[in-house]
């Protein structure tokens, strides 16, 4: 641990005098009787304060989740696992997206979906609606206003290169995550699956608020990180380096076909 990263843990522990990241630190050998401590003699030499540099946030930083999520390919997929497509329909696929497109999205996991079927693995096609008057949408109360209540004409409608497979699983939610309120568990565990593979937008929003769902479920998890996209690049960046390997393994969609080939024949 660096010592710019002490004084921050320590507020996570809940260690007394640790409240902000200059706070001083919990000296080693101090009288915790209550007791003065006796004066430094005069032969002593004071000791300069030590100043803690920020962490390093640029793309070269050394933090666990940024090499987790640029440096390690996924190492397991279990014998029933499943794809999971978030949020690619009409409406929400059309718009623009960072650090991948919404094309380039579509077509790295509509190829990771034809590996899938060709194995005969399910693949899940989530989209989000609501009822026209709004009346199913969430109701709690936000600081950010939420947008219009009305959309165009098969904005819901999965995009047509993913559709058209009968033997796909449909799920429709009426909130950000995919397990919430939809039948997608159920359809998971009568079908065996213990992991599933993660792709969609928005990666800060759907994609993760199922990531974090699954966790939760315990299933086993792996976002392939070049399948999704977000409105937002900095909370795309903030779900890929720092929440995503809290929660499962990261990897590209090559890196993921490649594992596939491997661990599962046609």
């Amino acid at each position: 641990m660096s010592a710019a990263e002490l004084p921050r843990t320590l507020m996570y522990l809940g260690a007394p005098g640790a409240t902000a990241a200059g706070a001083a630190l919990p000296v080693r050998g101090a009288d915790t009787a209550g007791q003065p401590e006796p004066a430094p003699s005069t032969a002593e030499q004071p000791v300069p304060p030590v100043r803690l540099a920020p962490p390093d946030r640029s793309p070269s930083s050394s933090t666990p989740g940024f090499r987790k999520a640029h440096a390690m390919a996924p190492t397991t997929l279990d014998p029933r696992t499943a794809l999971v497509v978030i949020d690619l329909q009409n409406g929400i696929a059309a718009m623009p997206v960072q650090p991948h497109s919404g094309p380039e999205v579509v077509a790295r996991t509509a190829e990771l979906a034809d590996a899938f079927r060709a194995r005969d693995l399910p693949v899940v096609l989530v989209r989000v609606s609501f009822a026209a008057d709004g009346s199913d949408a969430v109701p709690g109360r936000t600081e950010q206003q939420r947008g219009a209540r009305s959309f165009p004409e098969g904005w819901d409608l999965v995009v047509d290169e993913l559709s058209g497979h009968p033997g796909d699983i449909q799920v429709t939610k009426r909130n950000w995550g995919a397990f919430h309120g939809t039948g997608l568990d159920v359809q998971l565990r009568r079908r065996g699956v213990t992991q599933i593979v993660l792709t969609g937008i928005a990666t800060s929003i759907g994609v993760e608020s199922t990531a974090r769902a699954a966790y939760e479920h315990g299933y086993h998890v792996t976002l392939a990180t070049d399948a999704m996209a977000d409105a937002d690049p900095e909370a795309h960046r903030g779900s890929v380096e720092r929440i995503f390997p809290r929660l499962g393994e990261t990897g590209t969609t090559t890196e993921i076909l490649e594992l596939l080939a491997k661990t599962h024949a046609v």
